[in-house]
């Protein structure tokens, strides 16, 4: 009689001990995902405000190298590229400023906007491009437009 009461109370304490399992296989992960769903993550938030910071800096020697620019270049510039700093989600795709200036301006466009994009790109520890238009005016337009993707890519 002992032997059969020690069986109930073994498989009792078995099926007990394999429900706490699942209970803690199938609680702890979804626990995680709760916490981090709940709270927002002070990691990502503080690397955001850094690169935003980053950016600033960069851009505001900028400013001051260039002081001869309109005040709307720089907060059109500022407005568009910190939103896109700031968004929540991955890009995956370039950010791309298009500049224009006369013929006497370009050489200076073309530096700024160079400075520009290094200071984008400098901000979230990224690279840039550089696609001189100019030249591929002669070309198809099919031709550029691989030749683009392909650099962009």
């Amino acid at each position: 009689p002992l032997s059969s009461i020690d069986t109930g109370e073994s498989q009792s304490g078995f099926h007990k001990c394999w429900t706490l399992l699942l209970v803690l296989l199938i609680g702890v992960p979804l626990l995680f995902v709760l916490w981090g769903w709940i709270s927002p993550d002070s990691t990502l938030s503080r690397r955001n405000a850094q690169i935003v910071q980053a950016f600033r800096a960069r851009m505001k020697k900028l400013e001051n190298t260039y002081q001869s620019q309109d005040p709307r270049l720089w907060k059109r510039t500022h407005t568009l590229l910190e939103k896109h700093l700031n968004a929540s989600h991955l890009h995956l795709e370039p950010a791309i400023l298009l500049f224009t200036a006369g013929q006497e301006a370009e050489k200076a466009l073309r530096c700024l906007s160079n400075e520009i994009a290094e200071a984008f790109a400098f901000s979230q520890n990224a690279t840039t491009i550089k696609i001189d238009g100019e030249h591929k005016a002669i070309l198809d337009s099919d031709i550029v437009k691989l030749e683009v993707d392909n650099e962009l890519s």
